[in-house]
């Protein structure tokens, strides 16, 4: 099987919807998964099956078909801070519609880029300079 995220990009003070999707050769039953993020770049709103917050996230999927072979989940963040942020798997259980366990062969995390708000200046020279009287100690 395999566990994979896209990898979005938004701007400070957008929310954003990471995709997590879980996929095997075989029907899956159920699935069990922690995330973890970094709390001060990214604030969780909401998610399908999913619930957390301060970091970390667990979101809770099960088979609605006989024969499904995919897991879909939609998670939705506030961008708090301009950077490079990662949404990764702390730990996961999936099983099959034997209720066996579905081995992974890969297991991916979400690359979330935050580029500063829009309303930011993009012109970083300085504007002006000037000094206030007092006296330098050491001289």
């Amino acid at each position: 099987g395999k566990l994979s995220f896209s990898d979005p990009t938004v701007s400070v003070g957008d929310q954003i919807s990471v995709t997590m999707k879980i996929v095997a050769d075989a029907a899956l039953g159920s699935s069990d998964v922690m995330l973890q993020y970094d709390a001060d770049a990214l604030e969780f709103v909401s998610g399908t099956n999913s619930n957390g917050g301060a970091g970390s996230v667990r979101v809770i999927g099960s088979a609605e078909a006989a024969d499904q072979k995919t897991f879909s989940f939609t998670l939705k963040f506030n961008a708090l801070k301009a950077g490079t942020s990662s949404i990764t798997v702390k730990s996961q259980e999936v099983y099959d519609a034997d209720s066996k366990a579905v081995t992974l062969n890969h297991i991916g995390s979400s690359s979330v880029k935050i580029n500063a708000a829009d309303t930011s200046s993009r012109d970083a020279s300085l504007a002006s300079l000037t000094i206030s009287p007092g006296t330098l100690k050491p001289a």
